[in-house]
């Protein structure tokens, strides 16, 4: 195996691969949930094997240093039974240049960078002998070849998909930036469409799709997949720690002076609706709301909302937080808004509701019922404007909202997850047992 190709590991279950017991197997160039995911199939004895784009090696503290911190934690959460596992760094030193050099993000290098990373990541799982397993489950556009080749040996294919189609994006982009005049790139760069059109190929391939919201299974219907062949399971969230005395100090001078807070996670960019949401903002902005938005700049929406934010009153823009001072910051927030234009919730949707925030969110989906775990506004500025006015101005409506949303967030955890997930495996396993010569 190529040293430089690609950083893989790859993590053998406690039941050999002649005993047939384990028959899973996960292939992704890193996702935050595979790792959810590889603990469902290995809590439940079915694990047969993880093929990851980590450069790890469990007793080796040279190699754990190579990796973030983050990407660490994640597998030191975990307990695998790991028995064999190949470092190979080239992916997640591609990952650290695209992290690391100022500039690179939403560039073409970029593209270019995570293209080359994939297609190497695919090419030695595709040599991997776990492809000859009863399930496949690949992740985006990562493992194409890998599952058409798991495939071939007789393995049913499931694909994660994690956000609505590549056409429907693209649209999205251009009606964003047309909307606010924001000069972006007018043809996609021919990274980004084999980028795209590996995630698609995956998609069609595949004999099983799992997505994590309806709206994300309604965009990829919408361009043509059976929709028999999608199955929806709500991500989860864990809360994040918050240590007595522990805070940032930008949270903390939250926390006293305002009267009503708001909070928005993620990229400044469009496709988390933050455009959308400082417009309803600056509408219906009262003297004691504050607005915290923690997220990295992202081109070339970055510096048009760098500058939208300077020119509103009380606005804070946060570029990182570590997990335990974004604990402290959600637990400050009365609100917090995610209008969403590619699907209405994402994970810190969850972790602000389990701190007890009210939330506005585009698209409840299948999580929140609105006016009872949070309000769904919609994407117009005006309608955004509103449900933030009526929580200011309706306390006793805010505090049941948050009530509700921290017990929904509390059914919605990572455990649940796993069981749903476990439920899947058996059931295409049954599937595959009550059709087998």
């Amino acid at each position: 195996m190529n040293d430089r190709v690609v950083c893989m590991a790859r993590v053998q279950a406690r039941s050999t691969l002649a005993q047939r017991s384990p028959a899973v197997v996960i292939a992704t160039a890193d996702r935050r949930h595979a790792f959810e995911t590889a603990y469902a199939a290995s809590d439940a004895d079915l694990l047969q094997s993880f093929i990851v784009g980590t450069g790890i090696r469990a007793n080796s503290p040279l190699l754990r240093r190579s990796i973030p911190q983050n990407l660490r934690r994640r597998l030191d959460r975990y307990s695998f039974s790991s028995e064999l596992i190949e470092p190979q760094l080239c992916k997640i030193l591609l990952a650290k240049v695209i992290r690391r050099t100022p500039g690179i993000e939403g560039t073409r290098l970029k593209q270019a960078v995570w293209l080359l990373a994939e297609r190497r990541f695919d090419a030695v799982a595709s040599q991997s002998p776990s492809c000859r397993c009863e399930i496949f489950h690949s992740f985006g556009g990562f493992a194409l070849g890998s599952q058409a080749v798991a495939k071939s040996f007789g393995a049913t294919v499931l694909n994660d998909v994690f956000e609505i189609h590549p056409s429907d994006m693209s649209r999205l982009a251009g009606e964003e930036a047309e909307r606010y005049e924001v000069m972006t790139r007018r043809v996609m760069s021919p990274e980004q469409a084999l980028l795209d059109e590996r995630k698609i190929l995956a998609a069609q391939a595949a004999d099983v799709i799992l997505v994590g919201l309806d709206g994300v299974k309604r965009s990829w219907v919408g361009h043509g997949i059976d929709p028999q062949k999608v199955v929806v399971i709500p991500y989860g969230a864990a809360p994040h720690p918050i240590r007595a005395g522990e805070g940032s100090e930008s949270s903390g001078t939250l926390a006293r002076k305002a009267s009503f807070h708001i909070l928005h996670v993620g990229l400044l960019a469009w496709y988390k609706g933050l455009p959308r949401l400082l417009e309803a903002y600056e509408s219906a902005c009262q003297p004691d709301w504050r607005l915290t938005i923690v997220g990295r700049e992202h081109p070339p929406w970055g510096p048009f909302l760098r500058s939208w934010i300077e020119r509103l009153p009380n606005v804070t823009w946060i570029s990182h937080l570590p997990p335990s001072e974004l604990g402290a910051l959600y637990a400050t927030a009365d609100v917090f808004a995610f209008p969403s234009l590619v699907g209405g919730l994402g994970l810190v949707t969850y972790e602000a509701m389990a701190a007890g925030a009210a939330t506005v969110v585009s698209d409840g989906d299948a999580v929140i019922v609105d006016r009872e775990h949070g309000l769904v506004s919609g994407v117009r500025p005006e309608s955004i404007a509103a449900a933030l006015t009526e929580l200011y101005e309706n306390p006793e409506l805010k505090n049941e909202i948050s009530h509700a949303g921290r017990e929904r967030a509390s059914e919605y955890g990572w455990p649940r997850y796993r069981r749903h997930l476990q439920a899947l495996y058996r059931n295409l396993l049954d599937e595959r047992a009550s059709v087998a010569p």
